[in-house]
């Protein structure tokens, strides 16, 4: 659809090369050019979010899927936008409200850790990378053997490892908030859509 408009503009752009008549003409048509392109992109954009919950709500296929989708836009551009923008402004606060706390949350227990722990043994197991505690746990069965009061280990590398693998778990779930939020309020803002079309 963006192609075909953008090609539409290309032939209607073309009256640009009569002279300063056309020029002129093509330079007003210029304007809103751009705002129908924008509006274009815009519906693209967020119009690919609703592919995957058509596809589930109406067990078609993604050519079956793209064919409603398209009728879905034409249908009801406006709200499609509108809503679908309403749903991305609220995952980037919910967002930001989210790394807010979980950075909060890491700071302070963090803090807590440091003021436990002593700086002196948390800045050692801070500083002992996930590959120090290879050998730990590669040593066979080390960390089962040291339960029944087997030479466990002295320093702090399977303390850092244990840390670290907290902290990735952690941006995991932030990273992965916004992209399953996005997919829910798309998947809200389509069965609403659908109802107010169909209604």
């Amino acid at each position: 659809l963006v192609t075909l408009v953008v090609l539409a503009e290309v032939v209607v752009m073309m009256v640009g090369r009569i002279g300063s008549f056309g020029a002129a003409l093509a330079t007003l048509l210029f304007a809103p050019a751009v705002l129908l392109n924008v509006f274009l992109l815009v519906l693209s954009m967020f119009g690919a979010n609703l592919l995957f919950p058509i596809i589930v709500d109406r067990g078609r296929g993604v050519i079956g899927s793209l064919s409603y989708l398209l009728s879905l836009l034409k249908r009801a551009p406006g709200r499609v936008v509108f809503y679908l923008g309403l749903s991305a402004v609220v995952t980037w606060v919910a967002t930001l409200v989210l790394w807010f706390l979980v950075l909060g949350a890491v700071s302070l227990t963090t803090s807590a850790l440091t003021w436990g722990m002593g700086v002196e043994n948390t800045t050692q197991m801070l500083s002992d990378s996930v590959l120090g505690a290879l050998p730990f746990l590669g040593g066979g069965l080390g960390s089962a053997l040291s339960l029944f009061g087997m030479d466990a280990p002295t320093d702090y590398a399977f303390a850092g490892l244990l840390l670290q693998l907290g902290l990735l778990l952690t941006l995991a779930v932030a990273f992965a908030f916004p992209m399953v939020l996005q997919v829910a309020t798309s998947s809200a803002v389509y069965l609403s859509v659908k109802d107010e079309v169909a209604g």
